[in-house]
């Protein structure tokens, strides 16, 4: 998986994807160092569906369960991105992350791309 932040002008940076959710989650953005906004994309194959190309999402919104200090006390770090694919749809990507006794975040196991419709039908499924 490949991630980036770029700016509305074209400079991009290269970060850690758990550091890019984070900053987002908090509501608290940087701007590029030119000043512009920026946004965050992932770029993504999917196993489970060999045919499909890479796809790039723009993250629009990530949300997460604990703060940064509850998420080291309990040594995971799970997060629900909002993104947009290349055709403007709104997917949902869980994702987590855990915090080894190294004292290294490490990514998890990918999670399936889900659109609003499969959240719902999943949501129903509990009610």
């Amino acid at each position: 998986m490949k991630s980036w932040m770029e700016c509305t002008k074209g400079h991009r940076e290269y970060i850690r994807c758990i550091d890019a959710a984070r900053e987002i989650a908090s509501g608290k953005l940087k701007d590029c160092k030119c000043g512009s906004k920026r946004h965050y994309f992932i770029k993504q194959t999917y196993p489970y569906d060999p045919e499909t190309k890479a796809m790039t999402y723009k993250v629009e919104k990530v949300y997460r369960r604990f703060s940064t200090t509850e998420a080291e006390d309990k040594h995971w770090d799970p997060m629900i991105f909002c993104m947009r694919d290349e055709a403007e749809k709104i997917v949902f990507w869980p994702r987590y992350w855990i915090l080894y006794d190294t004292g290294k975040w490490r990514y998890a196991q990918s999670s399936p791309l889900l659109t609003i419709e499969d959240l719902e039908k999943v949501i129903g499924k509990f009610r």
